[in-house]
């Protein structure tokens, strides 16, 4: 499923300039529209999973965006293809919200660090062969054939997800309702958001308005200054993703998240300055890729595993709907603004303004959103 996901991020920004003819600034927008649509899907989807099973709701997500996936080859002007963007983005809504949720039910407490990273390697091995096998079939063949052939990988995943064992937890607020029938239990029915995942929420926006640059104009960027190699951008981003999450994972769970996120912070802000200094310098390119990799690649999971050890089990399909709702709207606006900074200035500028993004997020983190979790964890212990 990932991998089919990043045949297309690279690429559809290709195909907006080249094919439909469109400026840079619309590229953002099939970006945004897709991570729009997952936003508003999220409380549904998360209350869907700690309601109705994990089973049903995940395997209809993979069913909505394999189908997605099948119907881009028909997308022959711009209103159809933000239509279809629509429409992906509520399947990846619910994919991601369910895959962030089923692996800390599996996971023991005191290693769950450690098994969101290995899960996320998953993601990552898909980030390191997606984007660079998706550029590779743009250039040997035509947008046709890389379209259906995200469509069959998707639907082997599809296939898959039939034979996964779901974990079997019960929504105790739903159960409180079918037993009483006050007031006070058709609000729990109801609570689709999670209150404590708000403050790494909003750390994980913040990150995200940034990070949505690199899925968005780097491709574009490269071609603008003639460095060609995104592919191999990405899969060195992706390596360093793979170096950072297990080992971000052993750190979160020995020493909790401050070490690993102030690190994250300050790669992720060189990374980015390397990149916008990078215009004329192929090797300057790629390392900024390794190294926004190794500082990016460890905020979301640890972030993520903060959340999980702060809400009960019951509640955990709310708490990623809440915390992936941040990373769409994150995306999504940054997709969109930064589409039209880059036009207004220059990719480079707008690269710069993304790794102040970095100073902005850190300061958060260390001053609500880290005693924010010092407390509540306290709390559940």
């Amino acid at each position: 499923m990932a991998a089919g996901f990043y045949f297309l991020l690279p690429t559809l920004p290709v195909f907006v300039t080249e094919v439909l003819g469109e400026d840079k600034s619309k590229i953002g927008y099939i970006i945004g529209f897709y991570a729009l649509s997952a936003l508003l899907i999220r409380p549904f989807s998360g209350y869907a999973l700690d309601s109705l099973g994990r089973r049903r709701v995940y395997l209809l997500s993979m069913l909505m965006f394999t189908l997605a996936t099948f119907l881009y080859s028909y997308a022959a002007t711009f209103m159809w293809l933000l239509a279809l963007r629509l429409f992906h983005g509520l399947g990846w809504g619910m994919i991601t919200t369910g895959g962030g949720t089923i692996p800390a039910d599996l996971v023991p407490k005191q290693r769950r660090g450690e098994g969101i990273g290995y899960f996320g390697l998953s993601i990552t091995l898909s980030m390191a062969i997606g984007p660079l096998l998706g550029l590779w079939m743009l250039q040997e063949t035509s947008f046709d054939f890389l379209f259906y052939a995200t469509f069959g990988i998707t639907a082997v995943s599809l296939g898959l997800a039939y034979l996964v064992k779901y974990p079997d937890i019960a929504h105790k607020a739903a159960t409180v309702s079918e037993e009483q029938s006050t007031p006070k239990s058709s609000k729990k029915k109801v609570k689709m958001f999670e209150t404590k995942a708000s403050h790494a929420s909003i750390v994980v926006f913040l990150f995200c308005v940034a990070y949505a640059s690199v899925f968005s104009f780097v491709a574009v960027f490269s071609q603008e200054n003639k460095l060609g190699h995104s592919g191999l951008f990405f899969f060195l981003l992706a390596i360093g993703v793979g170096i950072s999450r297990p080992l971000a994972g052993k750190m979160m769970d020995r020493r909790g998240p401050n070490q690993i996120m102030l690190l994250s912070f300050l790669l992720g802000f060189a990374g980015f300055i390397t990149l916008s200094l990078s215009s004329h310098s192929l090797f300057l390119f790629l390392l900024a890729g390794f190294i926004i990799g190794i500082g990016c690649g460890s905020i979301i999971p640890t972030l993520q595993t903060m959340i999980m050890n702060m809400v009960l089990p019951e509640r955990r399909g709310a708490a990623n709907a809440t915390y992936y709702a941040a990373v769409d709207l994150g995306i999504s606006i940054g997709s969109v603004v930064l589409g039209y900074v880059a036009t207004w200035t220059s990719t480079a500028f707008m690269f710069r303004i993304c790794a102040c993004m970095f100073v902005v997020a850190g300061a958060y983190f260390f001053s609500t959103a880290y005693k924010h979790y010092l407390r509540n964890t306290l709390a559940m212990s």
